[in-house]
Formats: structure tokens, sequence, C-alpha cells
């Protein structure tokens, strides 16, 4: 059964952001290494958002995650919350050049609606900021 976001737990909630961050970064990375030859720029470019999404560099929610509630992360991920849009396999992105440039148009749109949503419904301000 999915969870409504509402009703979602602050450790939750930072749980998500991780498992987004953490998957998005893989996809980003799979978009550099299959532009990095035929179009250089949209390679690096790629690469580096593949890069500050790796768990060390990330907006933080490993840290406000493990200094609000431990180091345990609970295994929820954006398919468990309702109204979630899931991620398109990368195959199905066509044409790598456009696919890739749709597709994170709306990983880094649904990125903003969440961190949004999220901040309004944290109480704790250290994790709002994250």
């Amino acid at each position: 059964m999915l969870k409504r976001f509402k009703d979602l737990s602050e450790k939750e909630i930072l749980a998500v952001a991780i498992s987004n961050e953490e998957e998005d970064g893989r996809i980003y990375g799979e978009f550099a290494d299959a532009l990095r030859d035929s179009y250089p720029g949209d390679g690096r470019k790629y690469s580096k958002r593949c890069a500050w999404r790796r768990p060390a560099t990330a907006t933080g929610c490993w840290h406000c995650s493990a200094s609000a509630f431990g180091d345990h992360i609970p295994p929820i991920r954006r398919e468990d919350v309702r109204g979630f849009l899931s991620r398109r396999p990368l195959w199905i992105c066509g044409r790598w050049r456009e696919g890739a440039r749709r597709q994170a148009e709306i990983m880094e749109m649904e990125a903003s609606r969440f961190y949004s949503r999220a901040a309004s419904l944290a109480t704790d301000a250290p994790t709002r900021e994250c």
C-alpha cells in the first residue's frame, strides 16, 4: 500500500530524499557515459550532476538524517509514496541526447517540487533546510 506524502514522518521524508538523490545520480551517470564520446559537453554536464548527487556531496540529507534520527535510514523510495512519478526506463528515452535532456528536465522539476513539499511539512528547522 502506498503512503500519502503528508503522512510521511520527517525521517521517511529524508529517506525518500536520499533515495531520490542516489537514483538520480545513477541516471545522470548513465547519461554522461552514453553521451561522453558523441557530445562531450553534454557528457560533462551530466557527469557534474551525477557527482553532485553522490551521498558525500548531496544536499545534506545524509547528515540531517544521521544527526536527527541516527544512522538507520528507512527503506522507503518514491515508488512507495502516492503521487510520485516513477522514472521511465532509460532505454525508452529513445535518442539519447534529446531523451536525456527531456528526462533531466522532468527530474529537476520533480526534485524541486519534492523539496518544496518536504520543507512545508517539516517541523524541525534543520530538516527544513536540508
